[in-house]
């Protein structure tokens, strides 16, 4: 947005020091010159330059004015707006909203007036259009500009919003009631129902909606227990996924454990025929041993009885 340079406007008018204890009794051309105790011009005010200057911030400000009311009426028409879109709207509102749209179109064709009239009167001033006053004074109408052509916008946006909802609504509601209407006839019904009008028993009986209404509520809760039903059979079937996996995991051990036995099956089969082959050694060994100890013992018994004999012999001689 531009900046407002309205003082900067006000800050233009020259100012002096003047004395103003002498004054020529002579004006040419609406000219105040202006001399010191000696009688030297100082300065010279233009009385139709500053009447201009002053003229045209009252035109500016009473455009600011008139602007800042149709801002509050765009704000009042849009709460009208609000309103009239409830479900039982006052019927009042369609009123007030006429009488503030006439409001704002009457301001805003004041505005547009005094726009085009500044408009021509600074567009073509080409001797002052290198001075600050003229450059000033554009910005200020082009900033008027902007902001007239701002708020009409959102005013239009309001108007082009509370449409589009109450469509919506409209076809929602007939979407409901199953009945089938023409485009003359649904736009018939878009224009009752932003004037506010109540447009349920122009489409069907109220009774009649109560029960769909009824209807669709236990279809809704129907829904929900399926939607609950759903909810559960996945959560089986994710604790059917986990104990799959964790069976899965399980016969992968008891496989694992199968091989390790039948590893330690083959080892103990090996060490049975080792330890048989021992035992069968021992056994050998033990007979051999009774052997020799049998054979020592007969030896022992033929040597003591050969001693016996010996001595014998020896004594009976």
């Amino acid at each position: 947005m531009a900046k407002d340079r309205m003082k900067d406007l006000k800050n233009s008018i020259p100012k002096s020091d003047a004395s103003y204890q002498q004054l020529p009794q002579v004006q040419n051309h609406n000219t105040l010159n202006i001399v010191d105790d000696c009688g030297i011009p100082l300065t010279s005010i233009d009385i139709d330059k500053e009447h201009k200057v002053s003229e045209f911030l009252d035109r500016i400000n009473s455009l600011r004015e008139r602007i800042d009311e149709i801002k509050v009426l765009t704000r009042d028409v849009k709460k009208i707006y609000e309103r009239m879109r409830q479900p039982e709207p006052d019927p009042e509102l369609e009123k007030k909203l006429v009488g503030k749209n006439a409001e704002i179109k009457k301001l805003r064709d004041d505005i547009r007036t005094e726009l085009q009239k500044l408009k021509q009167e600074y567009q073509f001033q080409d001797e002052t259009q290198e001075s600050a006053e003229w450059r000033i004074a554009t910005v200020q109408i082009l900033n008027k500009i902007k902001e007239f052509h701002e708020i009409m916008n959102q005013y239009n946006q309001e108007y082009c919003t509370h449409r589009d909802k109450c469509e919506k609504a409209v076809l929602h509601e007939l979407q409901i009631t199953g009945r089938r209407t023409t485009q003359s006839e649904r736009d018939e019904i878009v224009v009752k129902r932003m004037q506010g009008e109540d447009i349920i028993p122009v489409i069907v009986d109220k009774e009649e909606i109560r029960q769909q209404a009824i209807f669709i509520e236990e279809r809704y809760h129907d829904i929900q227990r399926l939607e609950s039903t759903i909810v559960e059979l996945h959560d089986m079937f994710v604790d059917f996924t986990e104990l799959i996996s964790t069976q899965g995991k399980m016969i992968d051990n008891i496989q694992q454990y199968v091989l390790n036995s039948a590893d330690h099956t083959e080892k103990a089969v090996i060490n049975i025929a080792k330890t048989t082959k021992i035992k069968e050694s021992t056994s050998n060994k033990k007979i051999i041993v009774c052997i020799i100890v049998i054979v020592v013992i007969i030896i022992l018994i033929l040597i003591f009885i050969a001693y016996h004999t010996t001595q014998k012999i020896i004594l009976g001689r």
